[in-house]
């Protein structure tokens, strides 16, 4: 039952664009729910003046217009960042690939491999610099400096556990 000069509209979130334009907006109590021990009313659409309601409806209209586009921006702005994130994880692998790379690069060329795609690669390129072990790897620089360096005549508990701790537990026989 509906007081005279009044409509009910079913349309979400019309209170709030009725509250933008200063235009009186209720609940439209349409019955009630028994549950819990306690009876609770349930609510479908708003009611609203008659005379405010094609300014109302254009204005809802328009609200939600806006509100999808705020929300395509948002997705957009998501795929971006993650197509970057992307983008970034490849050149880092890459970079990587080059820098560490230890296969033969004959090997590779008597594969016959020659696709020019990087990712189809496993191997270092032809133009990727020589593979010394030695300067790409830390691990081989601290041995350098040992056998190269001064003797020392016995080493602390705590250098062993330092030396030791980037080993593998196997590598550590």
């Amino acid at each position: 039952m509906l007081p005279i000069g009044c409509v009910q509209l079913k349309l979400p979130n019309l209170h709030r664009v009725a509250r933008k334009l200063d235009i009186d907006c209720v609940p439209a109590v349409t019955g009630f729910d028994f549950h819990g021990g306690y009876s609770h009313a349930v609510t479908e659409g708003y009611v609203i003046c008659e005379e405010y309601k094609e300014v109302l409806v254009a204005a809802w209209e328009n609200e939600e217009a806006e509100r999808e586009k705020k929300e395509k921006e948002k997705r957009e702005k998501r795929v971006l960042g993650n197509w970057k994130l992307l983008v970034k994880g490849i050149l880092i692998r890459e970079r990587l690939k080059k820098r560490y790379s230890t296969t033969n690069e004959a090997a590779d060329g008597m594969m016959g491999r020659e696709t020019g795609f990087s990712s189809d690669e496993e191997g270092p390129s032809s133009d990727t610099p020589a593979g010394d072990m030695a300067v790409s790897w830390p691990q081989n620089r601290q041995v350098e400096k040992q056998s190269g360096g001064e003797k020392r005549a016995r080493k602390s508990q705590r250098e062993k556990k330092g030396e030791a701790k980037h080993l593998f537990p196997f590598e550590k026989l």
